[in-house]
């Protein structure tokens, strides 16, 4: 699992942008001193919607048992 915090503040190790490979999932909370967050994709060429899959929390909680405390917390019912 790999965790990146995107934001402005660099020198605070903050990415402004990050690369998700093929075959992951990508989920987001917001910071614990902020209550909003904004999550964007942008998709390169060959790109094919028939190849996306929006997890329900129930197939996240199946597939992956051992992240059940993230899977809860960044899906919806």
């Amino acid at each position: 699992m790999t965790t990146a915090v995107l934001g402005a503040e660099l020198e605070r190790g903050h990415r402004p942008q990050f690369l998700v490979p093929r075959g992951c999932i990508q989920g987001l909370r917001p910071l614990p001193e902020t209550d909003v967050a904004l999550l964007g994709a942008t998709v390169s060429p060959g790109f094919d919607f028939a190849d996306f899959e929006l997890m329900s929390r129930e197939q996240v909680l199946k597939d992956y048992p051992r992240l059940s405390d993230i899977a809860a917390a960044l899906t919806r019912t």
